[in-house]
């Protein structure tokens, strides 16, 4: 089955193109993906959570893959980057976000080229954009993400991920951190009582109780209240904890400390803020951790090549992903 079959039968209407990190490949899936749904006559919608496509990298100054633009493709983008590509744009619209490199506007694209795509960042934002693409007739949205834009996640709910060599010359720490990745994506729903008392609650975070009880932390951030936390933890008929927003390593530490492990109730990966090696002693321990707005991770991609001069063996580093990661599909999309 095709990266495009997938994303079909699973209905993803809205998809989020994520990178673990720079030049993992993402922005290569996502043109192979526009060309299979331009194949099929889809009518495309394309935007990103900050800025991607350009030809150069801003940080390395090293050429990048541009985003492929179909004809009919709706595109929202910010007005500096609308025509610094070859597609040509048509019919634009003014949608009031503004961005570091002007306002976001929603144009059609008239004829095919390459496009720089500049989007909003902040998920309220996101969400608007989403809806007047489609509203313009985009039948399937596509945004191009990263992994320090997570946000996207708090309004996509489907999501592709691209794991690169670049990540490291050692395919054993590639794997490790794309298992590490892939498990906080894949973060399991919470219990409905979990998700109801989520549902009526906003702030910092609460103490969820074995009797469903719910006492609330104090403030709207769980920066900085590692004693008040680490306190209310240790009560006694505690059965976890409800993260109202992001959550760091910190926090983690607080549950770490005890002896059973309480519960950690998330978004989703959107808010996870921790290192890998904390996540992995959180995991190794017995930790359940819960999300109220679960993610559906489809599939994943692979670049065995790095822009810093190396490469991994592509066939080794599919087979070695796609052990590891059985039975989420994973794709050598260069190959296909």
């Amino acid at each position: 089955m095709s990266l495009y079959e997938i994303v079909r039968e699973r209905g993803a209407r809205r998809l989020l193109m994520l990178g673990m990190t720079k030049n993992a490949g993402k922005t290569f899936s996502l043109n192979h993906l526009v060309r299979e749904c331009e194949a099929k006559g889809e009518r495309l919608g394309l935007t990103s959570t900050g800025r991607d496509g350009e030809a150069l990298d801003l940080i390395t100054g090293k050429a990048k893959p541009r985003i492929y633009c179909p004809q009919g493709t709706v595109v929202a983008t910010a007005r500096l980057a609308a025509y610094a590509g070859t597609a040509v744009l048509t019919s634009e619209v003014d949608t009031g976000i503004e961005t570091v490199l002007g306002e976001v506007t929603i144009a059609e694209v008239e004829r095919a080229g390459h496009l720089e795509l500049a989007g909003p960042v902040y998920a309220t934002q996101l969400e608007t954009v989403l809806s007047l693409m489609a509203e313009r007739g985009a039948a399937r949205l596509l945004v191009d993400g990263a992994l320090d834009r997570k946000a996207a996640a708090r309004v996509l709910r489907h999501v592709v991920l691209a794991v690169g060599a670049v990540i490291s010359r050692s395919l054993d720490e590639v794997v490790e951190q794309a298992v590490t990745y892939v498990e906080q994506l894949s973060i399991p729903a919470a219990p409905l009582w979990v998700v109801e008392a989520a549902d009526a609650f906003s702030g910092a975070g609460a103490i969820l109780g074995e009797d469903g009880s719910i006492v609330p932390l104090s403030g709207e951030t769980l920066l900085g209240k590692h004693g008040e936390l680490s306190s209310m933890l240790r009560r006694e008929n505690c059965w976890g904890l409800l993260a109202g927003g992001a959550i760091g390593d910190e926090s983690l530490a607080c549950l770490l400390e005890l002896d059973p492990l309480p519960a950690l109730v998330v978004r989703n990966a959107s808010a996870l803020f921790v290192e890998p090696m904390r996540w992995r002693r959180f995991v190794a321990e017995g930790g359940r951790c819960y999300a109220t707005q679960p993610l559906d991770l489809l599939a994943v991609t692979i670049n065995p090549y790095s822009p810093e001069g190396w490469e991994l063996p592509a066939d080794e580093m599919l087979e070695a992903v796609s052990k590891a990661l059985a039975p989420l599909p994973v794709f050598n999309l260069a190959r296909q």
